[in-house]
């Protein structure tokens, strides 16, 4: 924001201690008429939405203080400045010092910490950058680019380029300075400076970049404000370039601004354009940037340039979404009664009803109703019955069994047990089992203890250990081995350890959960693990879990540790498995290695080298 002098007001000197409550500080005396304290102007501060009066009597604050006030004032908003909530106070007070000794409030902002640094350098340097950008470079080069937290480089080119901004591209370019304290090489902020002032110069400067994501970015930068400032000379000179990639990319920017600026004019321009890609591209740009303004008649362009745009589904897919969020009734019944039947259809139904599910549940659910739960709908099932839950689960789960059954039934069921175990996890696990009881191939236990272990693995292992049925306990638990591991290791491997020799079944496919998650960590590591366990079908499966997952990665690994498992038969199936995957992949390598290894007996060597 640039200020302009305005007559000051005298304001009293600030009495600037702390009131009772320790949150705002104490009101300031008035005399020679002071209209505002400092603690009423922080008041007006936080209020945002008062507009232009508020930010006068802010202004007008700042404008009556000297040097020394400032400072004060400064101090105690910067105390009071949670979530930067005095984000428009803070600049005013620092421009003021500024006018009043910048050398001062510089050395004030460079003292702050973390980002109050950052928000009180950029004000101060913002006010030098746009007076003396010459000198506030010179400051940076040699102080400047070393602040812990601000990077005031960027502001003062800037400035720079508001009038030279062939010297900003250089400095840019050349000052290692800026290089080591920003985050970013491109120089498109530049280009959209200067296309500010002169758009053609500085399109026409483009070709002097060599890389081309550095002119597609600042082409971006140019036409944001080219487009809204001279829509026909921007539009001539995207005509000039030759046909490439970045062309079409300067197309889709051109469209995208003109249905923000001036949807008509942008429809002209479309018009006049032969069919094909560049021609989709500006159509495909234009009908999404109009969709968050003005969907319906983004749905209109979208049939009058499109031959099909229901084949596209792309291109209706931010125009109904848009429609949806402000129109559902009506989306709904554009999409069902103009769009022909198919599969794009059903899917941009099925998203006008999962957008309006989240607003609107109830509305959603005869939407569904009225098309019915077949095709491409299940993920606008599953919204309805994660909205549903929300509000009440035993509802949710009465409203999915209500749904033929199907796809569409158990997607929304198990949506409704994804929300329940967030909530209330054991209750949630506890009616899962309950319903698959009678189902052996359900997997909606699974899912639940999923979800559960995700965040819980240790209570969600322990709940199944004590509730699962034999039949399922150790398909139950040793899925839930994974996330654990992955988040404790040593707690998994502990606990693991303990579980009974003789549950061979559970034991071993815990052994095996714990061995694919230990391959990835720290390969070495675990074939320790894997040497101290005792022989046997646990340790086997163990085996088999670790080879498998190493074999990836490095195949003869994979293949000499599954030539330690003790079981023949499953042996020579995963070895043999393996050393055909890598005869097929590296066969040199591969048959030297395997003619080579005293490990493999003859038979299975002859076997797996037999033409």
């Amino acid at each position: 924001m640039k200020y302009r002098a305005i007559p000051r007001l005298l304001v009293a000197v600030l009495g600037l201690g702390l009131n009772s409550c320790g949150d705002e500080p104490a009101a300031a005396s008035s005399t020679s008429g002071s209209s505002l304290s400092l603690e009423e102007v922080m008041k007006v501060s936080r209020h945002a939405g008062r507009g232009n009066d508020r930010l006068r009597q802010m202004l007008d604050f700042a404008e009556g203080l000297d040097a020394s006030e400032v400072e004060a004032a400064l101090d105690q908003v910067i105390e009071h400045n949670p979530a930067g909530r005095h984000y428009d106070l803070l600049p005013m007070l620092y421009h003021r010092w500024c006018e009043l000794d910048l050398a001062a409030a510089l050395e004030h902002a460079t003292r702050q910490e973390g980002n109050q640094q950052s928000a009180s350098v950029g004000a101060v340097v913002g006010w030098w950058a746009a007076r003396d950008p010459d000198a506030a470079w010179e400051w940076f080069e040699t102080e400047g680019h070393s602040l812990e937290m601000a990077s005031p480089g960027q502001t003062i080119l800037v400035g720079i380029a508001k009038t030279d901004p062939e010297k900003a591209l250089v400095l840019h370019r050349e000052s290692e300075a800026y290089r080591r304290s920003s985050n970013s090489d491109s120089p498109a902020f530049l280009y959209g400076t200067w296309a500010l002032d002169d758009p053609a110069a500085a399109a026409a400067r483009l070709d002097g970049e060599k890389n081309a994501s550095v002119r597609m970015s600042a082409t971006n930068s140019i036409l944001n404000s080219w487009s809204q400032s001279d829509p026909d000379a921007a539009w001539a000179w995207i005509q000039q370039r030759p046909r490439s990639e970045e062309r079409l990319f300067a197309i889709g920017v051109f469209f995208s601004q003109s249905a923000l600026n001036d949807p008509s004019r942008g429809e002209e321009f479309l018009a006049g354009l032969e069919p094909g890609y560049e021609r989709d591209k500006a159509l495909e740009s234009m009908v999404s940037g109009l969709s968050f303004r003005d969907p319906a008649r983004a749905y209109e362009i979208a049939k009058r340039y499109s031959g099909d745009p229901v084949e596209d589904a792309g291109l209706l897919y931010s125009v109904f979404s848009s429609w949806a969020r402000r129109e559902p009734e009506k989306a709904f019944q554009v999409a069902r009664d103009e769009l022909p039947s198919g599969r794009n259809r059903e899917g941009l139904l099925g998203q006008i009803i999962q957008t309006t599910s989240q607003q609107d549940v109830d509305l959603a659910t005869r939407m569904l109703a009225e098309i019915g739960t077949q095709g491409e709908l299940g993920f606008a099932v599953g919204s309805i019955a994660r909205n549903k839950a929300k509000e009440n689960v035993e509802a949710a789960l009465a409203w999915a069994d209500s749904l033929p059954k199907g796809n569409a039934r158990e997607q929304a069921t198990s949506e409704v047990f994804s929300e329940w175990v967030a909530d209330a996890p054991a209750e949630a696990a506890a009616g899962a089992m309950e319903r698959a009881k009678d189902d052996p191939g359900s997997n909606l236990p699974r899912t639940v203890l999923g979800g559960w272990a995700g965040r819980e693995p240790f209570q969600a292992i322990e709940w199944a250990m004590e509730n699962a049925g034999e039949d399922r306990r150790a398909s139950l638990v040793s899925g839930l081995i994974m996330p654990w591991a992955q988040k404790d290791l040593p707690g998994a491997v502990e606990w693991v350890t303990a579980l009974p020799s003789e549950d061979k079944q559970l034991k071993g496919a815990c052994l095996g959960q714990l061995a694919y998650v230990w391959a990835d960590r720290d390969p070495e590591e675990a074939t320790a693990w894997l040497d101290s366990l005792e022989p046997g079908g646990s340790r086997d499966q163990a085996i088999s879990s670790y080879a498998g997952r190493v074999y990836h990665r490095d195949p003869e690994r994979g293949m000499t540790w599954a030539l330690k498992m003790e079981d023949e038969n499953q042996r020579n199936g995963i070895f043999e498995s393996m050393a055909r995957r890598y005869l097929a992949s590296d066969p040199d390598k591969a048959r030297a290695w395997i003619e080579e290894n005293p490990e493999i007996s003859v038979d299975v060597r002859e076997r797996i080298l037999r033409p």
